[in-house]
């Protein structure tokens, strides 16, 4: 159908003090072989043939205020923040996934990534 189902996630600070919750980045989990790209790999995601298609995605991190942070390839092995939600001291915030990909896909397809975040406290 062309749509990618995300589950919402949350991210709770049961501390005294406030939270960032950093976005890493996302990678393939074993056995998938669709891995993950950086978001302008390609200029036409939707012109990808089915080989492009079952290749690579792109996998973004949406935060509460609608902000995508997107994962770079996985092969670029990341490990600094590409962006970070603050969750304050007893609070709870809302996120979900975006996805880039390619329309090609011959048949439904169920993928399963990895995605790391970085717990630190906030400054």
């Amino acid at each position: 159908t062309g749509t990618v189902a995300s589950s919402q996630g949350s991210l709770v600070s049961n501390t005294t003090a406030p939270l960032d919750f950093q976005f890493i980045g996302a990678k393939a989990a074993e056995g998938n072989s669709t891995k993950v790209l950086a978001s302008d790999a390609y200029t036409s995601w939707d012109d990808l043939g089915v080989a492009d298609t079952r290749a690579g995605i792109a996998i973004g991190f949406v935060t509460p205020s609608k902000d995508t942070y997107w994962s770079k390839a996985e092969a670029d092995n990341n490990t600094a923040s590409l962006g970070a939600v603050q969750v304050l001291a007893g609070d709870t915030q809302s996120f979900t996934l975006d996805a880039l990909y390619g329309k090609a896909w011959p048949e439904k397809t169920t993928l399963q990534y990895i995605v790391t975040l970085r717990v630190a406290l906030s400054a």
